[in-house]
């Protein structure tokens, strides 16, 4: 499939590759899923050195032969599957995306310019997405518009949290030293 897309496609539901693709995308996803949680494990157990210390480069090159033991791609990007923060996928991971290499893409024959693999946001479907669109977290307009309101209903939340905190604050004047109701935030006395 030689097909380039530009401004108008930047995302690709996996869905809508035609044959076996699709699966073939979530078997890779899957497989580098598990070698990264293997990795993940790994450096718990030996949790990386200070810099300067002179058993680091030991440590990076241990890195190094996991990662290759492990079987992960040469171009195999760190921590893009896990972070710290977000929404929690399956085994407590965050599912960013995977950059597909130029063998991956050529292999299963996918569109001129979509090398990057990502876990929608909003829907939990794979799709594909261009390096320079690579900020995009969900599949279509659809789940944009999911995760804006998503968003939105969140923030609503922590205003309605946050106005009960204040409604409630009190204070101690500055002049006298009785409690009082704070009303403002630069009230003093």
């Amino acid at each position: 499939m030689r097909t380039t897309y530009g401004d108008t496609m930047d995302r690709l539901p996996a869905g809508e590759l035609p044959g076996d693709t699709a699966q073939q995308l979530a078997n890779h996803w899957s497989y580098i899923d598990r070698q990264e949680q293997a990795l993940y494990e790994w450096r718990q157990r030996k949790p990386q050195p200070e810099y300067g210390d002179p058993v680091a480069r030991q440590w990076w090159s241990d890195l190094n032969a996991m990662e290759k033991r492990l079987g992960l791609p040469p171009d195999y990007s760190h921590d893009r599957l896990r972070t710290s923060g977000g929404r929690a996928a399956r085994s407590g991971s965050s599912a960013l995306c995977i950059d597909l290499g130029r063998q991956t893409c050529e292999h299963l024959q996918l569109p001129d310019g979509l090398n990057r693999l990502s876990r929608c946001r909003a829907c939990d479907g794979l799709f594909l997405t261009t390096r320079l669109f690579g900020g995009r977290q969900q599949c279509s307009a659809a789940c944009d518009a999911v995760a804006v309101d998503q968003i939105t209903e969140r923030k609503r939340q922590q205003r309605r949290q946050r106005s009960t905190e204040l409604a409630s604050r009190t204070g101690r004047c500055r002049v006298c030293g009785e409690l009082f109701q704070v009303k403002r935030k630069t009230a003093r006395t």
